[in-house]
């Protein structure tokens, strides 16, 4: 009976860890990056200024090349919010955050990428 009960504390954490969705709001000049684990806990993991934002690209990009491992030597702290797949295009944003500059992956709507391209159009390429 123990072994069934374990069974099941077990199966739980592993369902609702194992699933992962992002969810990306950008609200004035906050904008904030949510991880929805097995579609009902959800957590907040960067709440950022973007005012912050240093440059924004596809990770293929000329301007985010300097941050790419083994690129010229500038090495950042790294966040992956990507889904691995690969007919999905994922984006670069160079950012500070507690007065440290981060590198984010991140998946982000064409909605959101107008958005953003609006508010900072020198600091956002969208090819």
């Amino acid at each position: 009976m123990i072994s069934g009960f374990l069974f099941v504390v077990l199966y739980y954490f592993y369902n609702t860890y194992s699933q992962k969705e992002y969810e990306y709001i950008l609200e004035d000049r906050c904008f904030t990056i949510n991880v929805i684990f097995g579609k009902t806990v959800r957590r907040s993991v960067h709440i950022l200024d973007m005012n912050m934002l240093e440059v924004l690209a596809p990770y293929w990009h000329n301007s985010v090349e300097k941050y790419r491992k083994g690129g010229s030597g500038t090495i950042l702290r790294k966040f992956d919010y990507t889904s691995y797949e690969e007919d999905i295009t994922y984006y670069t944003m160079i950012i500070t955050e507690n007065h440290e500059k981060v590198k984010l992956l991140l998946e982000l709507s064409d909605n959101m990428l107008q958005m953003i391209k609006k508010m900072y159009p020198d600091k956002v390429y969208l090819s």
